[in-house]
């Protein structure tokens, strides 16, 4: 199976990032670096999305694996889509015959 090629992590990158520091993602990305098979690598890199998603700082990450000119090199693009620092939520119900409007507003302080 192709999944059980060997394979080493020359380099990781990070993108999209704006307010949470590089250094605080690759934190959770770093054990990576230890898969030695393309499987071991793609179940580490579900690991990395499900740490990144506890954080509960991104709506979204990818990690993009790019095979080197030799077969066992790869490379990590991680992509992050980081939370508004604002968010609006607003509805509006009808019940027994009256109109009511909610509305909440939030504020996201997650500089780290």
């Amino acid at each position: 199976s192709p999944l059980e090629f060997p394979c080493k992590v020359t380099s990781i990158s990070v993108e999209g990032n704006k307010r949470i520091r590089t250094d605080l993602i690759m934190q959770e990305v770093l054990p990576a670096l230890k898969a030695t098979t393309h499987e071991q690598l793609a179940s580490e890199l579900c690991a990395v999305q499900d740490r990144l998603a506890d954080l509960d700082a991104f709506r979204d990450t990818v990690c993009n694996v790019d095979v080197g000119d030799k077969n066992d090199e790869v490379t990590i693009a991680v992509a992050v889509q980081e939370e508004a620092r604002h968010s609006l939520a607003y509805g509006a119900l009808v019940a027994d015959g009256e109109l009511s409007f909610q509305s909440a507003w939030a504020y996201r302080d997650d500089e780290f």
